[in-house]
């Protein structure tokens, strides 16, 4: 029992033979192996006419064997002036490649090569393909013809145009950029170059109020000095009633209480009228940088302007603060 079953499982795991077949014949080999390829074959003569073809090329150009038989291989590309060839394919350039394929190629020795070329279907439609073409040489080096190989590439030439529309479309999309960019930075500067100018002139105009209201003080301060001030001296020196005398001192008191800040700072200090234009300044909270650029010139040129102001109030190299001394006085 035990025999039988290992008998029954070696027979199980023994393959069949195979069944003895002739091998193929060399012609109906040699085919088989051709029809195969998925690319398109043909083989010339030496004269250039097509003795053989596979299936492939049959699919590819819509041309049944019997047709490409004995058809001059050329017939198969498009001519220079074919009207059916498209703008964008180059005539120089189909003259130039084809006379090397169709010419050179039947002189002796010339090596496997590959072009991109374009073929023309039978129904005149013409598509780009990858071109190997090779001699069919026997000693002594005597052409019998060529053989080609043609792959159809247009799906990939397809590709290359996608790509190369999207890569024109980002070129364009980054020149856009860049001129949006260019058109940004420009209003940029023209915003800031207007807003410069609008500094400037607020600059210039602050500084023209300030000259005026300089000029106007110094001249309030000429009229009392020299139109009010006389005539209340008189009066105090003539004999008037003791009830117009208290009005007089009253006038006198509230007219230098008015203007007691500028006789100070231009009688009792001696400041220059640029001194009582800065220390009005100073006492208006304005920095030295801000006087510098409202009086055109160097903030070195304020702080020395500064000192002389502390020095008259007797008030240098002491931990006291201008502005707020100014204020103290009025």
């Amino acid at each position: 029992m035990v025999r039988t079953a290992d008998t029954k499982t070696q027979r199980k795991r023994t393959p069949a033979r195979a069944e003895h077949r002739e091998p193929p014949a060399p012609d109906d080999f040699s085919s088989t192996i051709v029809n195969m390829i998925g690319d398109g074959m043909y083989v010339t003569d030496d004269m250039g006419a097509i003795v053989m073809v596979n299936r492939a090329l049959c699919a590819m150009t819509g041309y049944t064997e019997k047709e490409l038989i004995g058809m001059y291989a050329p017939e198969l590309y498009p001519a220079p002036d074919d009207p059916s060839l498209p703008t964008t394919i180059s005539r120089e350039a189909i003259s130039r490649d084809y006379h090397e394929i169709f010419e050179s190629f039947y002189a002796r020795g010339q090596r496997l090569s590959t072009y991109l070329a374009y073929v023309k279907r039978k129904d005149k439609v013409i598509f780009p393909v990858e071109m190997t073409i090779t001699n069919i040489c026997v000693p002594p080096r005597i052409s019998l013809g060529i053989i080609a190989c043609i792959r159809d590439i247009t799906e990939r030439k397809q590709y290359e145009e996608k790509l190369r529309q999207a890569r024109d479309a980002l070129e364009q999309a980054r020149d856009a950029l860049e001129q949006a960019r260019d058109e940004l930075a420009q209003k940029v500067q023209e915003r800031t170059r207007s807003l410069e100018e609008t500094n400037t002139a607020l600059r210039v105009l602050l500084k023209a109020r300030e000259e005026d209201r300089m000029i106007i003080e110094k001249n309030m301060l000429v009229q009392i000095k020299e139109l009010v001030q006389p005539y209340i001296d008189k009066l105090k020196q003539s004999c008037l009633p003791e009830p117009c005398k208290t009005y007089l001192e009253l006038i006198e008191a509230n007219l230098n209480r008015f203007v007691s800040s500028l006789i100070q700072a231009t009688h009792q200090y001696g400041f220059t009228p640029t001194e009582l234009q800065i220390a009005d300044l100073i006492k208006q909270g304005k920095t030295t940088k801000e006087i510098a650029e409202l009086l055109t010139c160097s903030p070195r040129t304020i702080d020395g302007h500064r000192n002389n102001i502390r020095k008259k109030l007797g008030i240098q190299n002491k931990h006291i603060n201008l502005a707020a001394f100014l204020l103290s006085l009025e």
